[in-house]
């Protein structure tokens, strides 16, 4: 009996081991499994805020066809020894300046009056033709064409010096060496990116110098591949200025064709045809806008078709869906130009018109040549817009009607003058009124400016540690994460990280709403204020605002990219340390700053006050 007991107490005693190892075993690994941090985990918090993300960005783009620059444009600009062609254009320059990007293509190279100006068949225009492109608004330029040779690689060099010479404006097409050829050139507007490639098909014979190609971008399907694929990704828009195609005839040749259907399957956005000096259509080829041609700009040539010209315009619109950037185009729109001259010896009187200010007197039968011309462009395509002809001709009634008031009888005018008497003396009065409670009310808002100064440098101070959160969340991902397994130390912190990234989350969020509270409130008050009269201070901080936060939004789209690194990570030990270290130190300083923002008394903005 007392062998059996003890044979159960051993019994006993061994399964009371074994249930206490399996315990310590089993918390063991669910503490293990619960400081885990997984991928899915990491991706998620990834997803959660590029949600926050998203965003849209436009910009207006207008483009012109060829600066084609006869003897004649050259010398009637000749002013006592200086060139001026920017009068040329001064019926232009009020369309061309209200846009963000405007492209031209400079048919004849600048290569300065130094060297001799010359006209058909070798061109040599002064660098004047280019400072009234700019000084109209244009900032994009085209060089590669069938006239860059014309006068050898001297004219070249001065070309290219001057472009290279101007700030924000973008050129190419011909180049002083492979390097600078093949340099990117990226530009950026309203956030988004882009950049130009240019190219001709022939050289009217003119042979490139041996060993100097990139005097002049020629057009080969495997050069083009290469440039594109070079600077793609680096871009949100992508243009390629070609020149190509049979010179004087409105439809696009098969060549044409088939080069914008290469281009379009290389994922170029916008492909601009230049050469054949009249208009072609505007088609799209899947995503890719496709201007055959733009006909010329301004020239000295002959028939209205040679004249006639397009300006091509659309808003580039940038969309941003959870760290996904799409690029698409509204509004294209046709507005058709008219080269006018005295057909004098030499012509004088050059003048570029849009087609909707002409009149029979500046072009005879302009309507049924708009109608011709418009068909051409929409040929392909009749969703293109047509920006339509201005209606002179009840302007004209308008006036007559004026004519017929002036001969009025003498009584009626009299009394016309007295009631135009009494309101000015009314208006007068009640500005007075509005004055002095403006001026009143300018002093509350003076106030106000101050406290959203205090805002602003609070919030921007919020960014910046914002951004070195982000930074140091990159590098603690970067230094935790390996393929095999978790070191040790990370693990027992992970606790600490997962309430951080939880107080990051909180912080975005509260700032978000805080921003909009604050912006809601600042917009009803005024928006009640502005039937009054427009303050366009408060309209300033408010854009002020605005462009903070997105400055803040596009910072941070950066983080996505880190995902792509997951499968590379494989740190030591100090690394991780140091990690952890630096992110803790951040994890405070945004603490401080979002204390310190939160701290703001924002019920003093537009709140509670009686205006009057």
């Amino acid at each position: 009996m007392t062998k059996k007991l003890s044979n159960i107490y051993i019994i006993l005693f061994i399964g009371t081991l074994i249930y206490i190892s399996y315990l310590s075993i089993y918390t063991k690994l669910s503490e293990e499994k619960e400081n885990k941090i997984s991928i899915s985990e990491i991706e998620g918090f990834h997803e959660r805020l590029l949600s926050k993300l998203d965003y849209e960005k436009e910009v207006s783009f207008v483009m012109a066809g060829d600066a084609l620059i006869h003897q004649s444009l050259y010398l009637e600009a000749n002013k006592n020894g200086k060139y001026d062609f920017r009068y040329m254009l001064d019926r232009i320059k009020p369309i061309v300046s209200k846009y963000d990007l405007a492209y031209y293509n400079q048919e004849t190279i600048l290569g300065g009056s130094g060297i001799g100006l010359s006209t058909y068949p070798r061109f040599n225009s002064p660098y004047e033709v280019g400072d009234a492109f700019l000084d109209a608004g244009f900032n994009i330029v085209s060089l590669a064409n069938n006239h860059t040779l014309d006068r050898g690689k001297t004219a070249i060099v001065n070309a290219v010096n001057y472009w290279n010479s101007k700030k924000n404006v973008l050129s190419n097409g011909s180049s002083l060496s492979y390097e600078e050829r093949n340099k990117d050139r990226i530009f950026t507007k309203n956030g988004i990116t882009y950049t130009m490639l240019s190219y001709a098909t022939y050289t009217n014979g003119i042979k490139i110098p041996n060993g100097e190609n990139y005097l002049v971008n020629m057009y080969s399907e495997a050069q083009v591949k290469a440039d594109i694929e070079r600077v793609r990704d680096k871009v949100d828009v992508l243009m390629v200025a070609m020149h190509w195609g049979t010179e004087y005839t409105n439809t696009p040749t098969n060549a044409q064709k088939k080069i914008a259907k290469f281009l379009a399957d290389n994922k170029v956005d916008i492909v601009i045809g230049s050469h054949p000096h009249v208009v072609e259509p505007v088609e799209y080829i899947g995503n890719t806008l496709v201007i055959y041609s733009l006909g010329n700009f301004i020239s000295a040539q002959n028939t209205v078709n040679q004249r006639t010209g397009l300006l091509m315009s659309v808003t580039i619109n940038k969309k941003v869906e959870k760290g996904v950037s799409s690029i698409s185009f509204k509004n294209p729109t046709a507005r058709l130009i008219y080269t006018y001259y005295k057909n004098t010896a030499p012509r004088t009187g050059f003048k570029v018109y849009p087609y909707d200010e002409l009149n029979d007197g500046i072009l005879n039968n302009y309507k049924s040549y708009y109608n011709t011309y418009m068909d051409v462009v929409t040929k392909y395509d009749k969703n293109i817009i047509k920006y339509p002809l201005t209606p002179w001709i009840k302007m004209l009634k308008m006036i007559k009607c004026y004519g017929r008031w002036w001969r009025m009888k003498k009584d009626t005018l009299k009394i016309f003058g007295f009631m135009i008497l009494i309101s000015v003396v009314v208006a007068t009065i009640i500005l007075f009124i509005v004055n002095g409670l403006m001026d009143k009310r300018d002093k509350m808002i003076e106030e106000d400016y101050a406290f959203m100064d205090k805002i602003e440098k609070s919030y921007d101070n919020f960014i910046v540690a914002l951004e070195d959160f982000s930074v140091a969340h990159d590098e603690y991902i970067t230094a935790i994460m390996d393929k095999t397994s978790i070191n040790t130390s990370i693990s027992n912190n992970y606790k600490s990280l997962k309430e951080t990234v939880a107080n990051y989350e909180k912080y975005v969020d509260e700032l978000d709403s805080d921003y909009k509270f604050l912006y809601d409130s600042c917009y009803d008050k005024y928006s009640n204020y502005n039937k009054k009269t427009t303050n366009a201070k408060c309209l300033k901080y408010l854009r002020n605002l605005e462009t903070t936060i997105n400055t803040f939004i596009e910072d941070l789209a950066y983080v996505n990219t880190r995902i792509d690194q997951y499968n590379e990570w494989t740190v030591t030990y100090n690394e991780n340390s140091l990690a952890l270290t630096k992110y803790s130190k951040v994890e405070k300083i945004v603490a401080n700053k979002y204390k310190e923002y939160v701290d703001l008394d924002k019920d003093k903005l537009f709140l509670g006050r009686n205006e009057d």
